[in-house]
């Protein structure tokens, strides 16, 4: 895995923190129906998510690097 997560469960904000050297990556939100909240490329180390306007609830983030993908539940309270 090349990221860890922050606050996760949480109130909607999580950090994600990508290792060094990683370069650019793109993440996405969706919801339990598979709709996509959140979409958006990143090419900072630490980028910040924020679904606080969503619903509580499970929710999946994909973080997309080349063609490695990882895919994470964050759990909203």
């Amino acid at each position: 895995k090349f990221f860890t997560i922050s606050n996760n469960p949480g109130n909607g904000i999580y950090k994600i923190m990508i290792q060094p050297g990683v370069g650019a990556t793109e993440l996405s939100v969706t919801d339990a129906s598979g709709k996509i909240i959140l979409q958006e490329k990143s090419g900072i180390a630490n980028p910040v998510i924020d679904i606080s306007r969503q619903a509580p609830g499970i929710y999946w983030l994909r973080v997309k690097k080349g063609n490695e993908l990882e895919t994470v539940k964050l759990i909203k309270l």
